[in-house]
């Protein structure tokens, strides 16, 4: 019995070191196949002792006749039958126990404990799969029960073609327009005035406004065009306010 579980336990071991070579040398990276190969290796682990010595056939090889010489055997035969006198003991004189040599080794308990130990692993792995595939689905579940948060808007706000132009005017004459801005692009707005009129300046006047896309942060990304170079800028409306606004590279 001792010897089934300790080859139980090393078959399983080398069937899960298998099993992790494969998945990795495909590069597997399915949460779902890792899964069903570790749940595999743990019933085959479980299973191994009941079906590691299924019923088989044995072949029993008879010895071959082998030629006896005649001065093999002494003369007398009677003499292999008959016993031996035992040596006379000594009467009061107590004949001591043979000693036993060497520690005492529970094998059983050394099986059990390797079989357990695999078979722990083995479960640990299937655990992690487990909370793998949980966490996987459950942020699939939040991107699906938010859809807009993955979505991006692909047209430009109604007004902030104008609001941008109106902004850009405003600045090069010195005189922007605070009361469509929020208190915080209203204090950017003071604190850069000096820097993007001076900007605005060497580009000369406006020309044209391109809409290019958005951002993540829902901005609005323009290109302006000026009489001696173009401009990006950034801008967020809502309800004819300014709640960003930022002038990127010029060129």
């Amino acid at each position: 019995m001792i010897a089934t579980l300790a080859e139980a336990a090393l078959r399983s071991l080398v069937l899960g070191g298998v099993v992790w070579f494969g998945l990795n040398l495909f590069r597997v990276r399915n949460p779902h196949v890792h899964m069903t190969a570790w749940v595999v290796v743990l019933l085959a682990s479980l299973a191994m002792p009941f079906v590691m010595h299924w019923p088989t056939l044995t072949i029993t090889r008879l010895p071959l006749p082998v030629a006896v010489p005649d001065d093999f055997l002494p003369a007398d035969v009677s003499m292999l039958e008959t016993p031996q006198p035992a040596l006379p003991v000594a009467p009061g004189i107590a004949i001591a126990p043979q000693a036993r040599s060497g520690l005492s080794i529970n094998w059983w308990l050394v099986a059990t404990v390797i079989y357990a130990g695999v078979a722990g692993l083995l479960l640990l792995r299937l655990a992690i799969g487990l909370c793998l595939t949980w966490r996987l689905a459950r942020a699939a579940s939040n991107i699906g029960a938010h859809p807009g948060r993955a979505a991006r808007r692909a047209v430009p706000i109604a007004n902030g073609e104008a609001m941008l132009r109106r902004y850009i005017e405003g600045v090069g004459r010195g005189q922007p327009d605070y009361e469509h801005m929020t208190s915080e692009v209203a204090d950017i707005t003071r604190q850069q005035l000096p820097f993007d009129q001076a900007i605005l300046a060497r580009l000369g006047a406006l020309r044209a406004v391109s809409f290019r896309g958005v951002t993540a942060l829902d901005s609005d990304i323009y290109i302006a065009q000026f009489a001696n170079g173009s401009a990006e800028w950034r801008i967020g409306v809502r309800n004819d306010t300014i709640t960003k606004i930022a002038l990127g590279p010029n060129f």
